[in-house]
């Protein structure tokens, strides 16, 4: 995924709900966020960061950069602190500013713009902080090269970077091999449907193996989408495993499939797979097949739903060494590195102190 589409992503994101879009909390779904909570949740977060500043002597200070700010949950969190002086907030998403700057609750300290994704529009060395959480690594990988150097070049001698980013993913505990047996029940799967058609159905699934699948290993059932030979779709839909299922025992999963988009016979196939690790198929294990007819005219394309949001979000880890050979290049240390709260279990997420050198 490339600048302009991951802009247009956001910007999409900034017109239909941003606050969800910032922080997908189910329970805070689409308007039921309130503002005040919403904000609160920066100021707690920028809490943290002025905690681990403090460890090593630092603070936020003078002018500060709040790179990729959305609407301002972190920026006026930090206009508040008493060593700041000025704000700026940049993101990609000039739906996102303009949101920003109805809620900019510091309006003679704080400001908001937008930004092409390339080059900041700002002079080296024109901050004296710089913040950016939860931001790079959604970005598609080279422009997070370009946004490592970029922040590093607008710091001024002596400033401090505070940087969150997932480092890599956290794979999980691999289940032994024996384990990966099963079979697969679809009750009243679908024999035709239209092109770009979705359909949600039931899997009764068998564990025929002689061990426990375990819950919270990110294992799941899915489905291919095969023509003859020729795998045509390689990942359709999924359904988490909701709880531990001993051996022997069966779990129903719903299960929403979508069909490929040109007409023509298909088989459906059903497979397990844990995430990260390996398809159970690879192990040996049979897949189970129905064939659907796909024909008829194409369907519209869905109307987006709320808890659809966040779809077209990438994710992309920079490795610890590449981030610390980047800062180092552009003359700057890695003065501190700490894991944080931002991850959602499957990744390594750190907050990183980085100063520039005087």
């Amino acid at each position: 995924m490339g600048v302009e589409r991951n802009r247009a992503t956001w910007e999409r994101l900034g017109n239909d709900d941003p606050l969800w879009a910032i922080m997908p909390y189910p329970a805070e779904k689409s308007a039921d966020w309130d503002l005040d909570e919403f904000m609160a949740t920066g100021v707690a977060d920028i809490d943290l960061v002025v905690k681990h500043l403090a460890e090593h002597s630092l603070r936020l200070r003078g002018r500060v950069l709040d790179f990729g700010c959305g609407v301002g949950r972190l920026s006026n969190a930090i206009a508040a602190l008493p060593d700041v002086t000025s704000v700026v907030g940049v993101d990609i998403a000039s739906s996102m500013v303009e949101r920003a700057r109805q809620y900019n609750r510091h309006p003679g300290s704080l400001e908001f713009q937008a930004y092409d994704g390339t080059l900041l529009p700002f002079a080296d060395g024109e901050f004296d902080s710089v913040v950016s959480l939860v931001v790079v690594q959604h970005a598609p990988p080279l422009a997070q090269l370009r946004y490592l150097v970029e922040l590093n070049r607008v710091l001024a001698p002596g400033g401090v970077l505070v940087l969150q980013i997932v480092t890599e993913p956290r794979l999980p505990q691999p289940l032994p091999p024996e384990a990966l047996r099963a079979r697969f029940e679809p009750l009243e799967p679908p024999a035709t449907l239209r092109p770009s058609e979705s359909a949600r159905l039931t899997v009764r699934l068998r564990n025929e193996s002689t061990q426990t699948w375990p819950a919270g290993v990110q294992l799941r059932l899915g489905n291919h989408w095969r023509r003859g030979d020729e795998m045509v779709v390689q990942d359709d839909g999924r359904a988490d495993l909701p709880h531990d299922v001993p051996a022997g025992g069966t779990v129903d999963l719903p299960l929403t499939v979508t069909a490929p988009p040109e007409p023509g016979d298909y088989q459906l196939e059903f497979d397990m797979v844990q995430e990260l690790i390996t398809w159970w198929s690879q192990a040996g294990n049979p897949v189970h097949r129905v064939g659907v007819n796909v024909m008829g005219e194409p369907m519209p394309a869905p109307a987006e739903r709320p808890d659809d949001a966040t779809r077209g979000v990438e994710m992309h880890a920079v490795p610890d060494h590449l981030l610390r050979d980047i800062v180092q290049h552009c003359g700057n240390q890695v003065i501190s590195r700490v894991e944080d709260h931002y991850s959602d279990g499957y990744w390594d997420s750190y907050t990183y102190l980085i100063r520039a050198a005087d």
